[in-house]
């Protein structure tokens, strides 16, 4: 994929965000992924997953959209993910979770 085009379809994901579209983005999201992007990009865009499966109210499925984007993540030795899951955690008050 062009890096034009990534950049023109993630922005598309955070308009229907905004937009309460959240299947929308979802299948947007899910899209993305299933493409030839990088595995960091493909890390990132499992953390947006995240927040739209909890947005629509399923936090294990939030929290397992974490876990697919730590997978995508610790080869390359990057950690934003694990990051943005300690926070989730500690936004839904399991702070030894978070911590590990």
């Amino acid at each position: 994929m062009e890096y034009t085009d990534f950049i023109e379809q993630t922005r598309g994901v955070s308009r229907l965000m905004e937009e309460d579209k959240y299947k929308e983005a979802e299948e947007a999201i899910y899209s993305l992924l299933m493409s030839d992007i990088s595995d960091a990009d493909k890390a990132g865009l499992c953390i947006q997953m995240a927040v739209v499966r909890d947005r629509i109210g399923t936090s294990e499925e939030a929290l397992a959209w974490f876990d697919k984007g730590r997978g995508y993540e610790q080869p390359l030795c990057r950690f934003e993910v694990a990051l943005a899951k300690a926070r989730y955690l500690a936004d839904l008050e399991q702070f030894s979770k978070a911590v590990s």
